[in-house]
């Protein structure tokens, strides 16, 4: 498996065991990536007003926490529409 990363506009890369990667950017959305359907983006969630620089998992894999330069945590379920 090779690894493309998206360097011009994603700020972090988190990945885990299962088979999806999340990404965080200065276009304010967070990504969510399926690594083995050759990182195809199944999922996008807004909500932030300036740059999202950090994302990670939260333990368990169902939710993700992300912070930004508009001073803001933001929690999203993996799951959700």
């Amino acid at each position: 498996m090779s690894l493309r990363w998206l360097w011009y506009t994603h700020n972090a890369l988190r990945w885990v065991l299962n088979p999806n990667a999340v990404t965080c950017s200065s276009d304010l959305f967070i990504k969510l990536w399926d690594v083995q359907n050759e990182w195809r983006n199944t999922k996008t969630f807004p909500g932030h007003e300036h740059t999202v620089s950090s994302v990670r998992f939260m333990p368990g894999d169902q939710q993700i926490v992300s912070a930004s330069r508009d001073k803001t945590i933001r929690i999203f379920d993996v799951a959700s529409t």
